[in-house]
């Protein structure tokens, strides 16, 4: 497992990424599905201190920012948080 610190605004924006990703795929169903991966993060995210996670998890957020995106431009906060999930990522 990777420990991550996020602070409420990052956890904000993983979530976010994780809506726009549900409301992208509903175009190809009826957007209900909920993978196993999505609750597990969605779970972790809501719990208080450092954030555990796997790096199939820490690769899944990453995929989930970029698919929310799609030829928009990143905020600030986001451009921040990107690089502190890869480096978590790529520090192990």
């Amino acid at each position: 497992m990777i420990e991550i610190e996020l602070t409420p605004t990052e956890r904000r924006l993983i979530h976010h990424w994780i809506e726009c990703m549900r409301e992208e795929s509903s175009h190809r169903g009826d957007g209900d599905a909920v993978f196993p991966d999505e609750r597990i993060v969605e779970g972790k995210l809501d719990h208080a201190g450092p954030v555990r996670l796997t790096r199939r998890h820490l690769e899944e957020i990453l995929d989930w920012s970029e698919s929310s995106h799609q030829s928009i431009a990143f905020t600030a906060e986001e451009v921040m948080l990107i690089p502190k999930i890869k480096n978590a990522l790529f520090s192990v």
